[in-house]
């Protein structure tokens, strides 16, 4: 009996015993900091002439058909934001506003939008709090941008055509 139970006990231990083995595995997470308008293309925004003497130039038109598209990896306990600033001369007496909407599609930490504001030539943020994330791409996903004129002075306007830029930036905070 005791050398069955020797034996049983041998042949236990070696189903017991075991090996085992390691592998590192590195990876390599590059910093991403990918912005994008879309669809490509201008924007047209115009005043309405009055039809009546008197009358003040009607409301301004206003245009939503772009949208800012991110991609984002970031390193720990940073974080991103954008900034729109106009580059060139917009007409005397005019502003441009600009409202930035909530992002739709993708995943992670997008960003929040900022309250609507006019642009200046100085970047302004209008999207900040981007962490580790994504939008999606195209129009219909990101920021949905809406531009929209408004008269400041009246004085110091001047009939024509006129043509500036808004330049965007993702910067680290």
């Amino acid at each position: 009996m005791r050398y069955c139970l020797f034996v049983c006990l041998c042949l236990f231990s070696f189903l017991v015993c075991g090996q085992s083995a390691s592998v590192s595995v590195g990876i390599n997470l590059p910093a991403v900091a990918l912005l994008d308008v879309e669809p490509a293309g201008s924007v047209a925004l115009n005043f309405t002439a009055p039809a009546e003497a008197g009358n003040i130039l009607g409301s301004s038109s206003t245009n939503n058909s772009k949208w800012i598209n991110i991609s984002s990896a970031v390193t720990t306990g940073l974080t991103r934001r954008v900034t729109a600033q106009i580059s060139g001369t917009v007409p005397a007496g005019v502003r441009l506003r600009l409202a930035t909407a909530t992002v739709s599609g993708g995943s992670g930490a997008r960003g929040t939008p900022v309250t609507p504001l006019f642009l200046s030539t100085t970047a302004q943020t209008i999207i900040n709090g981007i962490g580790g994330g994504y939008t999606g791409s195209g129009s219909g996903f990101g920021f949905n941008l809406t531009y929209s004129l408004d008269i400041q002075t009246y004085n110091l306007l001047k009939s024509g055509t006129y043509t500036f830029s808004v330049l965007y930036t993702l910067a680290d905070n």
